[in-house]
Formats: structure tokens, sequence, C-alpha cells
């Protein structure tokens, strides 16, 4: 027996599942039989440790003095199957190509009891749901870019290096920068960059935080000693929120890196998969 991590295309709303499977040569079943297509449904869900072992994958280089990570974090040259496997298994966790992570939905469970405790949430009808994946640092300041102007060496893209053509919602729409938030909230916040929505500073004092700063981090899934970096990340102007430095960029990966691994932390622990036995599967 060992431990899978499944995403369920036969569910309305996509909940991932962490569930045993048994494997039998080659194939691999669920005990839950969550898919009729039963081949690639699950795959081994790594533990921290050989995540953190392999090169480039959970952290990219510090301090930025190339390029931010792109595609290559998940699919490197020259990898050995291990680490081909860990670069799989990263990438269903990061999620780039989609803002839908319904994992957080657990990880962030007390916020969700308490926040939504008289809401009807229906799975697969996300227009009757109380709650919206919101990005922390918002879409308006990193995405639907068109292409980077040659005389402009200020737009997210041109810090991925070139032929990044899509490489921005690599961060943006990593686990790393998504919360679920009651969409009454989300739609108050708007376009608001993290370091005000989050209570880092205020509008009517730029220099003070706000009284509630803990408490938007714990509901939010984020630890105290990323702050910083949010704080980096976010734009100072708002008539020029688009415009990116090298800093802010670098800050930008290095809080999404920090607080995508930190939730993945938070589900192996909390959910007690670390008390579990997991069997060499190298041979």
């Amino acid at each position: 027996m060992t431990l899978a991590f499944i995403e369920s295309r036969a569910t309305a709303a996509a909940y991932e599942y962490a569930v045993l499977v048994t494997s039998t040569d080659s194939e691999i079943l669920t005990i839950a039989q969550l898919t009729r297509d039963r081949a690639g449904c699950g795959v081994r869900l790594e533990t921290p440790a050989s995540l953190e072992r392999c090169e480039g994958l959970v952290y990219g280089p510090k301090p930025l003095t190339t390029s931010l990570s792109g595609w290559e974090r998940f699919h490197a040259k020259d990898d050995n199957d291990e680490d081909k496997r860990l670069r799989s298994f990263y990438l269903r966790w990061w999620r780039p190509r989609t803002y839908i992570h319904p994992v957080l939905l657990w990880i962030q469970r007390a916020y969700v009891a308490r926040a939504l405790a008289e809401s009807t949430v229906l799975a697969g009808r996300e227009e009757d749901t109380a709650y919206d994946y919101d990005h922390i640092l918002p879409y308006a300041e990193w995405g639907g870019w068109t292409g980077s102007r040659k005389d402009d060496s200020t737009t997210l893209p041109s810090y991925f290096g070139p032929k990044a053509r899509g490489h921005t919602y690599i961060l943006g729409n990593a686990v790393g920068n998504i919360r679920v938030w009651a969409s009454r909230d989300n739609r108050s916040d708007g376009d608001t960059t993290p370091s005000i929505k989050l209570g880092c500073r205020s509008l009517s004092s730029p220099g003070e935080r706000s009284q509630n700063k803990e408490q938007l981090f714990s509901d939010s899934a984020i630890r105290d000693d990323q702050e910083a970096l949010w704080v980096a990340a976010s734009s100072t102007d708002p008539e020029h929120k688009r415009v990116w430095t090298c800093e802010r960029a670098a800050a930008f990966q290095q809080v999404v890196e920090k607080r995508a691994f930190d939730l993945y932390n938070r589900l192996y622990t909390e959910a007690g998969f670390s008390e579990w036995p997991f069997p060499d599967v190298t041979q």
C-alpha cells in the first residue's frame, strides 16, 4: 500500500483527494474507484523533504541573478527518473493552469467554517457559492500581458527571459498566490494590492499596520514570516501597479514559493500523512 494524490476529473467540483491505493503490476487502482478509466488516475504523495531535495523545484535561485523560474521548474533537462516524478507531482500541487485550488477549502477550514457558516455551498455551482478563489496579488497587477514592448523592461514577463510567453501564470495562478475568501469580502477588496488587503499597511496611514493584520494572515493561511515578501511584491503606486522592478519580481516569486510549500507542509502534517509509512518505490 502507498499514498496517492488524486485529482478526479469525474467530480463536478474537481475536488482533490488523498486516498489509499494498491499497485498491481504497473496499474494503479483506487479504493474509491473515483474514475472509470483507472490508468494514471493517481500518483504517489511525496514527502516534503524529498521535494526540497529536487534542485530548483521548491525554490528558485536566490538572489535572482538571471531570470524568474518558468516552466523549467517542472520540466528540467537531464533529470533522473526520481526528479522527473517529483517535478510532475509538484506541478499537480502548484497547478498554474488554473486559479481554482479546492484543497484550500480544507487547509483554510477554520476560516471557511466561521466565515461561511450561514451560507449554502453547492459543489459545481459557482454562482451559488459564497466563496471565491482570490488572487492574493491581483491579476490586474501581473496578468493579461499581450507581449513586452522592446523599449519596456519593467513588465513582469521581461524577468522570465526569452520565449517566456504565459510564464506569469506560473506565479499568478499558483496555489501560493490563491486563498479561499468570502465572496462579499473579495468583491469589497477588488484589485487592492496585498500589502493593504492583508493589513500590512493601511490606506489612511500607509506607515501603519491594520489592527486585524494577524487575523487576516491567519484566515488567509499565510505565515507571519512571509509579510516582508508580500509587501515587497505589492505595488506602491495605484497608477503604476503593473510596473515591476527586479526586486519586486524576485519577491513575488519567493513569496509564492514559500507559501506554496508551506501549504503543502500543512496538508501533509495536519492531515496526518507524516505518520503514514512510505514504502520504497524506487526499485
